[in-house]
């Protein structure tokens, strides 16, 4: 019998009281036995399987409680995995970053903790982390962060410094090289821009403190005694990331002659500079020719 396309008397269990149709099922718990084995598996076509003694494509876990109760599938991923990239990008653009290579060769590798100094503020992010056998790239698993911070943060690959609690000041200029020629036979000038450049300068002032990249604590103790290791963090023409509370953000070289200026008492010291942008915080490759990023060039994108 057919009924807008649907067979109600399809199969030997369709005429049974009960109903034959199942929701997704989430959630397993066995009690009150003692059990060798669970396993399940996505293969609907074999109603009665026997137990694996190893995991395959359809296998959802497969508990051996050999003094354990996991039920996954870590050792089989392991073969199957050379690495793990973690992966970044903004909600709705669809150009994934990577943040992070990480070697998987041990089951303890699948366990890593890490930091992303680069994300900027006021933004709706995903995360994905990505199994890798070598050039290959396996299935995202995704995790969405919005990301917020207050003050200023300077960045460089070992180090971050910030301002968390003073009252920050970053001023741009849009630089766009041009000139206005006057040309004798015409009254009004000729605007001429041989170049498609477009980047911005500015200056940039606050009461940095060190910040602890494994921590992520500020070092408040010793603040009076950090204002010499800025300044040769601002004087060693290494490029950085410049990062604003407001969602700003540049891949920058500092230019001039950064300042030390007392304010209030002797440990209240604001550092001020100027600055260039010189690259797309964005690129891949401008990180890792900035010497802020190590992934490899097989992992940027176009």
């Amino acid at each position: 019998m057919l009924f807008f396309n649907y067979s109600f008397f399809g199969d030997s269990t369709s005429v049974l009281p009960t109903p034959t149709a199942v929701d997704n099922i989430t959630y397993v718990e066995l009690q009150n036995g003692i059990y060798d084995d669970l396993y399940i598996t996505r293969n609907a076509g074999d109603t009665s399987p026997a137990i694996q003694a190893e995991w395959d494509f359809d296998t959802v876990l497969y508990a051996t409680f050999h003094d354990i109760t996991d039920a996954g599938n870590i050792t089989w991923n392991l073969s199957n995995t050379s690495g793990l990239l973690v992966k970044r990008r903004e909600t709705g653009n669809g150009k994934w970053m990577t943040i992070a290579e990480h070697p998987v060769n041990s089951i303890a590798d699948f366990n890593f903790i890490g930091m992303d100094p680069f994300a900027r503020s006021q933004a709706a992010y995903q995360y994905a982390v990505v199994p890798v056998l070598g050039n290959v790239e396996g299935d995202y698993c995704i995790a969405a962060v919005n990301s917020k911070f207050d003050g200023i943060f300077l960045v460089e690959k070992d180090l971050i410094y910030g301002t968390p609690f003073t009252a920050d000041l970053v001023n741009t200029t849009r630089n766009v090289p041009s000139s206005v020629l006057a040309i004798p036979a015409n009254k009004h000038p000729v605007y001429c821009s041989n170049s498609i450049a477009s980047y911005d300068t500015g200056s940039c002032s606050g009461t940095f403190v060190y910040l602890d990249p494994e921590t992520c604590r500020f070092d408040f103790e010793h603040i009076y005694s950090q204002t010499e290791k800025i300044m040769e963090r601002l004087s060693n023409r290494k490029p950085k990331i410049l990062k604003v509370y407001d969602g700003r953000i540049w891949l920058i070289m500092v230019t001039g002659n950064p300042t030390d200026t007392g304010k209030d008492c002797i440990y209240n010291r604001v550092i001020s500079f100027e600055w260039a942008e010189i690259e797309d915080y964005k690129s891949e490759k401008a990180l890792y020719w900035a010497g802020l990023s190590d992934i490899s060039s097989q992992w940027w994108n176009p």
